[in-house]
């Protein structure tokens, strides 16, 4: 439909219009969430691969063993023998069957596996997982459906910087995945389960630990988007270059704040890890406001 047809049709026909769209965008959603329950297997070994890589330390253990046969074992001596007439030095030690000994082992281990603790946890994470991938795989038809409601309303220059928009909010974001991916989350994650030095076992529910991984994963994508925050604020000429570079030094301030929350350790590492990009994208975008003059 064009301009004119947009400004002739009355709110009813609006209203039309934006249930056919949204009736059109769920359709695509239930579409690409049932194609992912075929892979949502892969999904999940995916979403686990940064506590796999997790090497935590050994657990202590004292046990009793009781010796079926006879058994010869080296011992250490340090003090004088017969032979030397200072020690160390280690002699041939025969224990007979039944002897009971007390063994201190240490037991390795690598890796963290999630539990569910209820009967449902399971089956409902499941299919959250499909249908968040299913919300990702349908984004540009539903983005299509918005553009396509929306755009009869524009006028041209709007229009303009709408088709830089989407596949540049879509660059970014997917930029910000990588990077929390990556980068970020194997870091924070290796922190928060291997700190307190094996005072207790780290068992994450797999309900949580898929909340908190999206969760980064979706606050980190949206940081991402600052560069084009900031290029529309200036096309809009609400902001410009020479005022933003004034700023920098509140803004290297706000991306350390914001830093400390959307990181999910309190330690300056990660904190830096996060702000240093946003500062990058800051300086970005006071390079793209340049562009938009």
């Amino acid at each position: 439909m064009d301009m004119n047809e947009t400004n002739k049709m009355s709110l009813v026909e609006h209203l039309d219009e934006l249930r056919q769209r949204i009736i059109k965008s769920l359709l695509a959603l239930a579409v690409a969430t049932a194609f992912c329950l075929f892979f949502t297997g892969q999904i999940f070994y995916l979403l686990l691969r940064p506590i796999r890589d997790i090497t935590l330390p050994g657990v202590p253990v004292t046990t009793r063993i009781v010796l079926a046969e006879d058994a010869t074992f080296p011992a250490f001596f340090t003090g004088s023998s017969p032979i030397s007439a200072t020690g160390p030095y280690t002699v041939p030690l025969t224990l007979p069957a039944g002897t009971a000994l007390t063994v201190k082992l240490t037991l390795p281990q690598s890796g963290i596996k999630p539990i569910f603790t209820r009967p449902t946890e399971m089956f409902l994470v499941y299919f959250k997982v499909a249908l968040i991938a299913g919300l990702c795989l349908a984004m540009p038809v539903i983005a299509y459906q918005a553009f396509r409601f929306l755009v009869p309303a524009l006028t041209a220059r709007e229009r303009r910087y709408l088709f830089f928009f989407v596949p540049g909010a879509t660059a970014f974001f997917l930029l910000g995945l990588a990077f929390a991916y990556f980068l970020m989350l194997p870091f924070a994650l290796k922190y928060l389960f291997t700190f307190g030095g094996g005072i207790a076992q780290p068992l994450p529910s797999i309900g949580e630990y898929i909340s908190f991984v999206t969760q980064v994963l979706f606050w980190i994508g949206l940081v991402f988007e600052t560069p084009l925050v900031v290029f529309f604020l200036a096309k809009l000429r609400l902001v410009t270059a020479a005022q933003l570079a004034g700023w920098r030094k509140y803004a290297v301030l706000v991306a350390f704040v914001v830093a400390a929350f959307v990181t999910p350790t309190p330690d300056p590492f990660n904190q830096t890890l996060v702000a240093v990009p946003m500062i990058l994208l800051y300086e970005i975008g006071i390079w793209l406001a340049k562009l938009a003059r």
